[in-house]
């Protein structure tokens, strides 16, 4: 008896091209509706990453008051021959560097690494040229002093600000979201410093990350850096010794980088 031999063919269906398209549109709404979600996780841990960045730099900025007899670093120091502008005056950000395990470095401009702990990781369209480098925060002069010598010749000190002189150290800036002023995101001109609230960047979903005297470091929108609190908050609060600068300013301009 022979074998009877069976075959078994399988039915295969196919995609239609409707079907296909449906597919495609659901694939897309869902991504629509993912990417901005994403975003926001994105730009959430770009801020938390500044905020680290500006906790290393409070560590720096109260660890040399500890080492300089209790006196806060002005924007620059002049250089040995008590000029302000040398090449050898040495701007905050070198004078930071040493506690940040970086050497320290003089001069007036800096070629900071985008990733360093000077640069914000939300910081946009970084532009160099003319003298200015990759720094993505400001100082704040107004309290701090934007020199050390009244004079050139380097015999008469000016804009010192002790530990315990800041009258209300937990409502005082001095280094917040900045860009320079100069028309260009990611360029800070000279002594990187925050003269103008214009200068501010809002870059935290329109707030601007700033490390405060006490140390601690918070967002804060644009209300707050306008300087209107009383006695002029947050940048000077008409503390004595900051030369001219003790009037606070008032600024309506907004940078979102």
């Amino acid at each position: 008896m022979g074998r009877r031999m069976f075959s078994f063919h399988r039915k295969e269906r196919l995609f239609t091209l409707i079907e296909l398209l449906i597919v495609t549109t659901i694939i897309a709404i869902l991504a629509s509706m993912l990417l901005p979600a994403l975003n926001t996780v994105r730009r959430k841990a770009h801020s938390a990453a500044c905020i680290s960045k500006l906790k290393q730099l409070s560590l720096a900025f109260q660890g040399y008051a500890v080492d300089n007899r209790d006196i806060f670093m002005c924007s620059q120091q002049s250089g040995p021959d008590g000029d302000v502008n040398s090449g050898n005056a040495l701007v905050w950000i070198g004078a930071f560097r040493p506690y940040l395990g970086l050497p320290v470095k003089r001069g007036l401009f800096y070629n900071e690494s985008p990733k360093g702990p000077f640069a914000c990781p939300e910081q946009r369209n970084w532009q160099t040229g003319g003298g200015c480098d990759l720094i993505s925060y400001g100082y704040n002069p107004w309290l701090f002093g934007q020199g050390d010598f009244a004079d050139s010749g380097g015999t008469k000190w000016k804009n010192v600000m002790k530990v315990g002189k800041v009258l209300r150290p937990s409502e005082s800036v001095v280094l917040c979201d900045a860009w320079n002023g100069m028309g260009a995101s990611g360029r800070l001109w000279g002594k990187y410093r925050i003269d103008d609230t214009r200068w501010t960047a809002f870059r935290h979903t329109r707030r601007a990350n700033g490390m405060f005297t006490d140390g601690h470091v918070e967002p804060k929108p644009l209300l707050f850096y306008q300087g209107k609190g009383i006695g002029y908050h947050p940048w000077n609060q008409n503390n004595a010794g900051t030369g001219g600068y003790n009037y606070g300013i008032y600024d309506g301009s907004f940078s979102p980088y």
